[in-house]
């Protein structure tokens, strides 16, 4: 709107940084939703299907067993590219 440039305002991001820092965290958090959704699936739909309801059960138990394993491992990684699209702040002196 002009009130203040770009310059003066280091928390603001535009849009490709707001995009990018978007698609960051949507990476980091789609396993999770995954998961959630196909265990919701198979409760609804493949528990009761013979034997393919005792397969997928085995399968998703050792997804959600791998799932956490693999975000631990990739923290890491989503905290260097958060920390490479946040913008530098500079504290204004006497704080």
């Amino acid at each position: 709107m002009g009130l203040v440039t770009e310059e003066e305002v280091g928390s603001l991001y535009n849009s490709s940084i707001a995009n990018a820092r978007f698609s960051a965290l949507a990476r980091r958090w789609s396993p999770l939703m995954w998961l959630s959704i196909i265990w919701v699936s198979w409760i609804v739909f493949l528990k009761d299907v013979k034997p393919w309801g005792l397969y997928t059960l085995i399968v998703l138990a050792i997804f959600t067993l791998i799932v956490p394993v693999y975000m631990l491992l990739g923290s890491s990684k989503h905290m260097a590219a958060m920390a490479r699209l946040t913008p530098d702040y500079d504290r204004p002196k006497g704080h």
